[in-house]
């Protein structure tokens, strides 16, 4: 096997996981639409530059990649995809936990905290609470996540 198959391998497992994500995305839409809608357009933002830096790096491919780039393009879309699975993982996880009620609503009623400071503010918040091992805030989506068991908001 060359090298320049091999890279092409690990640029169809990385599109091919994108599109996995995007697959698991679509469906949870139709399950938890009221929450998708405050997160998809970032997380679609994610979606579309993973996809573009995979068409880059196959476009290298493509081209010969005679100044050896590909693979540094290749470890740039790599990142990228990694942060779409992680923003993506927490709301897929978080969206079926809430829908669960495993939270008892607590989520929900930190959104409406976050809605109400944003309106006071406008800063334009659109993100979500879910539940998570640690306090994390994930910028790319959003996604707030609320150590659990420990239930608190601050």
């Amino acid at each position: 096997m060359t090298s320049g198959s091999a890279l092409s391998l690990r640029v169809r497992d990385v599109r091919d996981q994108v599109m996995r994500v995007k697959e698991a995305l679509d469906a949870m839409a139709d399950v938890q639409d009221a929450l998708y809608v405050r997160v998809q357009g970032r997380l679609g933002d994610l979606v579309r530059q993973s996809e573009t830096m995979i068409a880059d790096v196959e476009t290298l491919l493509a081209a010969g990649d005679k100044d050896g780039q590909a693979q540094v393009k290749l470890r740039e879309a790599r990142r990228a995809a990694a942060m779409l699975f992680r923003e993506s993982f927490a709301f897929v996880g978080g969206s079926l936990s809430r829908n669960a009620r495993l939270d008892d609503g607590f989520c929900e009623l930190a959104d409406k905290l976050l809605d109400s400071l944003d309106a006071a503010s406008q800063l334009n918040w659109r993100g979500l609470t879910v539940l998570a091992e640690t306090s994390f805030y994930g910028e790319a989506a959003e996604v707030i996540r609320l150590k659990y068991p420990q239930l608190s908001i601050w």
